[in-house]
């Protein structure tokens, strides 16, 4: 099943398609066809087709090889929860992308990173860092107080005032260079 999640990023919406049958499990001594470290045969390509026909094979394969399996939503609950778990999208073009609990925020007014912090504690965040590229901009992760995902966060700061910008951190394949 599929779910519809967007936000803004810099006045643009920024549409993916949630995977809602899939999780991703990183098991770094996974590798591509082996199972998910609970005993469980990691998806076989033929599900992945019937839920997003659009991923090509080498964008798959490429997260199998960094230790992702993907499983169904389902079976992900059965894995212990030491393993990292992530929530799969298809962006445009089929562009597969996992969840991560993280994203950047643009505050205005370039505060400290413990001003930033004391203004985005009530919504659930924490400042990681402060990145030097440009003003007011800082990476922030989800804490236990956070309502939803990163996806929610991102459309919450903005809306609520608090800051310019809020764009999720997602895991990407990347070309070569």
């Amino acid at each position: 099943m599929k779910r519809e999640r967007c936000y803004r990023l810099r006045g643009e919406e920024v549409c993916l398609q949630e995977l809602t049958d899939l999780v991703a499990l990183h098991l770094p001594s996974a590798g591509a066809g082996e199972t998910d470290g609970a005993g469980h045969d990691a998806l076989p390509r033929q599900a992945l087709d019937a839920v997003a026909p659009e991923v090509s094979l080498p964008q798959v394969r490429a997260f199998e090889d960094a230790g992702w399996v993907f499983v169904a939503a389902a079976r992900g609950g059965e894995r212990s929860a030491s393993a990292p778990r992530a929530k799969v999208f298809v962006g445009r073009g089929g562009r597969l992308a996992l969840s991560t609990n993280k994203l950047v925020v643009r505050l205005p007014d370039d505060p400290s990173e413990r001003e930033a912090d004391e203004l985005l504690r009530p919504h659930g965040c924490r400042v990681l860092e402060k990145l030097s590229f440009a003003p007011g901009l800082f990476r922030v992760e989800l804490t236990g107080r956070a309502r939803g995902d990163a996806l929610d966060a991102a459309n919450e700061l903005p809306a609520a005032g608090v800051c310019e910008f809020a764009e999720p951190e997602l895991i990407e394949m990347t070309g070569g260079r």
